[in-house]
């Protein structure tokens, strides 16, 4: 599922559509997974609603992730379900890995595309390319591809999942070890913004949408929760202005759901939170 096949001709056959009235293709995520949300920034950013149909996954987890709050989710006349983990089967009936969000996902055919967030985010601005809605903006600039690989892979190896190595930690070595991981690379970001607007400059770019996705749920998860205690996302200045400005952003903010990031964080990690208690937070803080 990490690669889309025969992508060049997926999206020609998109475009040439014109648009999706049927909604055949399908992006599902949830509000709850900040690799979700990355597709859904960008799928807004570019404006693709007339191509693509959104799914939210949303429920309690019994079964994994469920489809539409424990009903029957009915696809097409010929296809039906209750949990994400059967639109998994459905593709491969063999399959036993893990079942994760977001998912690209082709009605008519039945059948997952991809659930890789990188490799959807990245067909996302192909198909805006092809369909020369925006001839002067990419999320991928080429003239600054590598520069963006490399401190995508920092944001993502240190902060995005250094969280959740501090998180989940088994020993003390280890979690102090992502820790310094997540606070050296929040100043290193800060420090950055000092002097940009965005991270590559005045215009937003992926490493953008994959910083915010993190920094959303910063103080409201990962610094009690998983006990990333130094900071504050808001002891950052220019980190938290910067997050401000992208959250003002219709595009990031419709992605937001304060009150899903906590709940099924807080519920759903029972080995750091056996009592499912939910913390009192003051999201406000947003909006001034």
């Amino acid at each position: 599922f990490n690669k889309i096949q025969n992508k060049d001709a997926l999206i020609q056959s998109i475009a040439e559509s014109n648009t999706q009235p049927e909604k055949r293709y399908w992006i599902i995520g949830s509000d709850s997974c900040p690799w979700s949300q990355r597709c859904l920034i960008s799928y807004n950013l570019l404006e693709l609603s007339d191509y693509f149909h959104i799914h939210i996954a949303h429920g309690e987890r019994i079964e994994g992730y469920a489809l539409d709050d424990g009903k029957i989710c009915n696809f097409n006349a010929n296809f039906s379900a209750v949990h994400l983990h059967q639109l998994y089967s459905q593709t491969h009936p063999n399959y036993t890995g893990r079942v994760t969000v977001p998912v690209l996902w082709d009605n008519a055919e039945q059948k997952i595309l991809c659930n890789e967030s990188s490799e959807i985010v990245k067909f996302l601005d192909d198909f805006s390319k092809e369909l020369k809605k925006f001839p002067k903006f990419s999320l991928f600039p080429a003239d600054r591809l590598d520069d963006i690989q490399c401190l995508n892979t920092d944001i993502h190896n240190k902060l995005s999942t250094g969280v959740y190595r501090a998180g989940f930690s088994q020993s003390q070595e280890a979690y102090e070890d992502a820790v310094k991981d997540v606070f050296e690379t929040m100043q290193i970001l800060d420090d950055r913004l000092s002097y940009h607007e965005y991270l590559f400059g005045s215009s937003i770019c992926v490493s953008d949408i994959n910083l915010f996705s993190t920094l959303i749920r910063f103080d409201l998860v990962y610094h009690i929760l998983h006990r990333c205690s130094l900071k504050r996302l808001t002891d950052f200045p220019n980190l938290w202005g910067y997050a401000k400005r992208l959250y003002q952003l219709t595009a990031f903010q419709k992605t937001v759901n304060f009150d899903v990031i906590k709940h099924a964080s807080y519920q759903n990690d029972t080995a750091n939170n056996p009592f499912g208690i939910i913390p009192m937070t003051n999201e406000a803080i947003w909006y001034n």
